[in-house]
């Protein structure tokens, strides 16, 4: 018994086209991802630069707190 295997090689531009559309059917499904992750971190980058400048603000005062402290002691 004797088994026949074919082979289709597609070159060029056909390949071509071919990934192409495959490109643009992945970006297509992935956009509405890419705009969640993007939506997100536009709306986490605030709440970080509010935090950031809350610990700030609270450090600065614990050093206000402990130079007079100091001063009182000396």
């Amino acid at each position: 018994m004797e088994l026949e295997v074919n082979v289709v090689k597609i070159d060029g531009k056909p390949l071509e086209k071919l990934m192409d559309v495959i490109k643009s059917v992945v970006g297509t499904l992935y956009r509405p991802t890419s705009i969640r992750k993007e939506a997100e971190a536009y709306r986490i980058e605030p709440i970080a630069e509010a935090q950031s400048r809350a610990l700030s603000i609270q450090n600065n005062g614990q050093i206000d707190v402990i130079d007079r402290t100091i001063k009182r002691l000396i």
